[in-house]
């Protein structure tokens, strides 16, 4: 289970930073489609702000890759202790071809946005010495190839992102949370139920065990599970048929509950 919270964690970390490096390409395409329009005196100052968000950008794509490829080795070292490697093989079918490719172009495609940005300054300064139709057509030219580029990463980094994402969800799935716990009268006359909803079979299973465990095995109350069938997910209740605990507050032993069906749960 440590694990699944390290991964999850992990993957929170890339996506934030895939955020960052996507908003900063988002930023640098949009200066780049305004610049085409600017006087040469404009280009110049906006050019020069740009080298910085590419720095920017530089940082984000170093952070992802180093935490991708951190969640992509783990899921791998893994694999290799189980013996049902079925969901981390999902896993890793869903994320290794994105980050592969971004992995792959990321170290080159930072330097060359700094290089064809330079360029590009370099050209505007010889159109603002030089200005002549084909000097112009060679920073438009410029322009143009980054923006490719940029476009291109854009796309990379949103299939990671959404490859990410689902991994995300698939791991939240896998990992233990609290389910609320309610007292409610049951039909029989005067008895009362705990009631939970889970969203799982495995989170029903270490419920359902744990209330068990604490109102049968240890408080010997006599509680029959009346709602739910097996360990489902869905709706489950648990009665105090024998009506033992009248007089008391169920609510009291909510905290162990919790505690044994999160032991439950890390168990298996």
């Amino acid at each position: 289970m440590d694990m699944i919270k390290n991964l999850t964690k992990d993957t929170e970390y890339a996506i934030a930073w895939l955020s960052a490096e996507f908003k900063f390409l988002k930023k640098l395409y949009d200066d780049l489609e305004r610049i085409e329009n600017e006087t040469i005196g404009e280009q110049e100052k906006d050019l020069k702000k740009d080298i910085m968000v590419v720095r920017f950008i530089g940082k984000s794509e170093k952070r992802a890759e180093r935490d991708v490829l951190t969640i992509l080795e783990k899921i791998k070292e893994e694999r290799k202790k189980t013996t049902s490697p079925e969901k981390l093989n999902k896993l890793l079918l869903e994320i290794e071809f994105p980050a592969n490719q971004l992995v792959k172009e990321g170290s080159l495609y930072v330097g060359r946005l700094k290089e064809q940005l330079n360029s590009i300054r370099t050209n505007v300064a010889l159109e603002e010495k030089y200005p002549t139709e084909e000097t112009r057509a060679i920073v438009q030219q410029e322009i143009d190839k980054l923006k490719n580029k940029v476009r291109h990463v854009m796309v990379l980094i949103a299939a990671l992102d959404a490859a990410l994402r689902k991994v995300e969800k698939t791991l939240t799935a896998e990992s233990f949370h609290e389910l609320e716990l309610r007292i409610r009268k049951a039909d029989t006359l005067h008895s009362r139920m705990i009631t939970f909803n889970a969203d799982t079979e495995k989170l029903a299973e270490a419920y359902n065990r744990a209330i068990n465990h604490i109102c049968n095995e240890q408080m010997k109350w006599s509680f029959y599970h009346q709602i739910g069938k097996n360990n489902s997910p869905g709706e489950h209740g648990w009665e105090d048929h024998l009506r033992k605990s009248m007089g008391l507050s169920l609510e009291n032993i909510f905290s162990q509950i919790h505690r044994y069906a999160r032991k439950f749960y890390e168990e298996d």
